[in-house]
């Protein structure tokens, strides 16, 4: 089934579960359609990304910095199509990978939905019709996107099946079995691609048609992860995360929670540094007593030997790196116990005052069971082993 007013079904419906999460949305769409920086950009690029269609690829990704290393790998970089934002065009550019830039048509999706969200007006059919021409002169097998269920995303699949383009949902950080599976990606898509077993198994719990899953595994290359084997503990990475933007009431108790963790460990010495999530983009709900860190992830695992975070990815991907990763446990953001699933280390929030006793007693990075997260040398190459069995 391929039913247009799917498009801006999610947002809308995700409100029954978190409240604040379609305002918020909607702010970031008009922020990045007001932004003069992505505009003048736009203006630039998008010419160029109109020449570039004239090359034919079987892969077309809408995200370039999830998918890195898979794109990247000399068999499919050669047959990849960059179909994403300003900063996928510019990796794009890098790469010396044809793009198209999808910043017009995410700024008229926000128009016609706030005019008329049933997707059936005149300027709904005319970008409709220009984006599947789009995808037409790609002419791609495949298109790979990090949700299936926003706006552009969810658009794109519309305009791939009406051509007849296999869509494929990668997953972009780590599920949750105790949060409402309504949320979670992979309904609207062909397939999704998830990380390990213990993620699918909370797709068959839930009655999903297994057909649609392959285990990917963690899509970057972790063949160069390196063991440390001293740490440094007096300095700390908080990894934070936009709980404000699906309720105020979730923002605020990261807030309390992480106060409270930053003058219990600063008062011993540490030095604390406060990393935002991408989406936190307000910063009335940053911990007032932590210094900021403006570098991206990247930069932090290979500064920091310490993270803590309360549901963060991140975590995870420090253990696989060889840093030392706490999840402070709480059982109001509905999570799993990371511990249990092979993530990270867990501490619970509700007994700070001894956190310190615990961070001195952890002496190696955490252990991710194979039955945890598949971790792939060259995923790449794993990227194209899966292909074969759709």
């Amino acid at each position: 089934m391929n039913e247009v007013h799917d498009v801006f079904r999610y947002p809308i419906e995700r409100t029954e579960v978190d409240q604040d999460f379609l305002e918020h949305y909607l702010n970031d769409l008009k922020s990045a359609k007001n932004s003069e920086k992505r505009r003048l950009l736009s203006k630039f690029i998008y010419p160029i990304s109109y020449w570039n269609l004239k090359k034919k690829r079987s892969f077309v990704f809408s995200n370039s910095r999830l998918l890195s290393d898979i794109i990247k790998g000399e068999c499919v970089k050669k047959d990849s199509f960059i179909l994403s934002g300003l900063r996928g065009s510019l990796f794009a550019i890098r790469h010396i990978i044809p793009y198209y830039t999808t910043h017009y048509i995410s700024t008229k999706l926000y128009d016609i939905y706030m005019e008329d969200p049933t997707l059936t007006s005149k300027d709904a059919s005319q970008l409709i019709r220009k984006t599947i021409q789009i995808i037409k002169l790609v002419s791609p097998k495949f298109i790979f996107l990090s949700n299936d269920s926003l706006f552009l995303e969810r658009f794109l699949i519309y305009c791939a099946r009406e051509d007849g383009i296999k869509t494929v949902c990668m997953q972009h950080g780590i599920f949750t079995a105790k949060g409402d599976f309504r949320i979670l990606d992979g309904k609207y898509a062909d397939y999704i691609f998830l990380w390990g077993d213990s993620q699918a198994t909370i797709y068959k719990n839930n009655e999903f048609d297994m057909r649609k899953i392959r285990i990917i595994g963690y899509p970057h290359n972790t063949a160069t992860r390196k063991e440390n084997r001293t740490f440094n503990k007096k300095k700390v990475c908080i990894l934070g995360q936009p709980f404000e933007n699906y309720r105020i009431e979730l923002g605020n108790r990261k807030k309390s929670i992480f106060e409270k963790l930053i003058s219990i460990l600063m008062a011993k010495g540490f030095k604390i540094f406060y990393k935002p999530h991408p989406g936190e983009k307000d910063c009335t709900f940053y911990p007032f007593n932590a210094n900021l860190y403006k570098k991206n992830l990247k930069h932090a695992l290979s500064e920091f030997d310490i993270f803590i975070s309360l549901t963060s990815t991140a975590l995870l991907e420090a253990s696989i790196y060889g840093k030392i990763a706490i999840q402070l446990f709480d059982e109001n953001f509905k999570v799993d116990h990371f511990n249990k699933l092979g993530y990270s280390y867990e501490y619970p929030a509700s007994d700070l005052k001894n956190i310190l006793d615990f961070i001195m007693f952890i002496d190696k990075p955490y252990t991710i069971p194979k039955s945890s997260i598949l971790l792939n040398e060259d995923v790449s190459k794993r990227f194209l082993d899966i292909l074969k069995t759709i």
